[in-house]
């Protein structure tokens, strides 16, 4: 606002006003090629039944997180992983998730929790540094509480013990996320594949946090791996996606905007869902400095 900055990325949540458009300087945004999500703890009660996994992710509204939480600055993540945007990927092969706390109470008597009765104290672990993630874990908190009758309480860490525990398979419920290293469905769904996973659980787990492993979606996966042809390889990614989502060894939250405020005198400096920022493109205009 002074001036003494070219650029600011990410801002905080509570400071979309800074967006306002008499500020004097330009705001770029783009849908990022990220996911945020829950992950979910399948070796350990009560995550171990998929009902009840499924009727913590239905009973999330995530809209509402968006819309009230975030300011807008997000897009749900009601599809699946893969953030929307990707030419060639067959999205509508994939299940979609959608908020229903009518089947996620349904679901969680079913499994034998019926009104939260019995269900285990759940620990929900975030980091403190991060875009929103408090908030949001405040807000998903009390929908599970209302929603299920599940008791749930959040636990913030500073950012290096947060995923030291998670890399330790630790938490039982805790947030995550990823933007891509490049732009392709593949990389978001190695997140879930299990030879990305030690076998030993008292090893670390640093790209597969949920040591999720099932053997059709390793399969179709390692077989997109292998396929030249685009238009298959994609089916068969996106087949690995449905899959995934049928197993739900997390609960996808939201993809993030990527937002740029930039001074008048930065010249050629296009966003991108990436960030990628080529700085070799740039130049200043030095009248338009303050």
């Amino acid at each position: 606002l002074n001036g003494a900055l070219s650029v600011v990325y990410e801002l905080p949540v509570g400071r979309t006003d800074a967006m306002r458009p008499d500020a004097g300087y330009a705001v770029q945004m783009a849908s990022a090629l990220s996911i945020q999500f829950y992950g979910l703890n399948t070796r350990r009660p009560p995550f171990d039944d998929p009902r009840v996994r499924r009727a913590f992710a239905l009973a999330i509204d995530r809209q509402a997180l968006v819309d009230s939480v975030l300011d807008g600055l997000a897009l749900v993540a009601d599809h699946g992983a893969v953030a929307p945007g990707l030419s060639g990927y067959p999205y509508e092969l994939v299940r979609g998730l959608h908020f229903d706390p009518v089947e996620a109470r349904r679901l969680l008597a079913e499994a034998g929790y019926e009104g939260g009765q019995g269900l285990p104290t759940v620990h929900l672990q975030v980091n403190n540094n991060g875009f929103g993630y408090v908030k949001v874990a405040e807000a998903a908190q009390n929908m599970l509480e209302r929603e299920l009758g599940a008791r749930v309480i959040t636990s913030v860490l500073p950012a290096e013990q947060h995923f030291q525990r998670v890399e330790q398979g630790q938490p039982l419920l805790w947030r995550e996320g990823w933007i891509v290293d490049h732009p392709d469905p593949e990389n978001f769904l190695a997140l879930f594949y299990g030879r990305n996973a030690p076998a030993d659980t008292s090893e670390p787990s640093f790209l597969n946090s949920t040591r999720h492993r099932d053997a059709r979606f390793d399969s179709l996966f390692a077989l997109a791996g292998r396929t030249s042809e685009s238009s298959e390889r994609m089916r068969l990614l996106a087949l690995a996606e449905d899959r995934l989502m049928e197993n739900l060894p997390f609960i996808p939250l939201y993809h993030e905007r990527s937002v740029r405020l930039v001074q008048p005198w930065v010249k050629d400096f296009p966003i991108n869902g990436m960030e990628y920022r080529d700085l070799r493109t740039v130049w200043m205009e030095p009248h338009g400095n303050r």
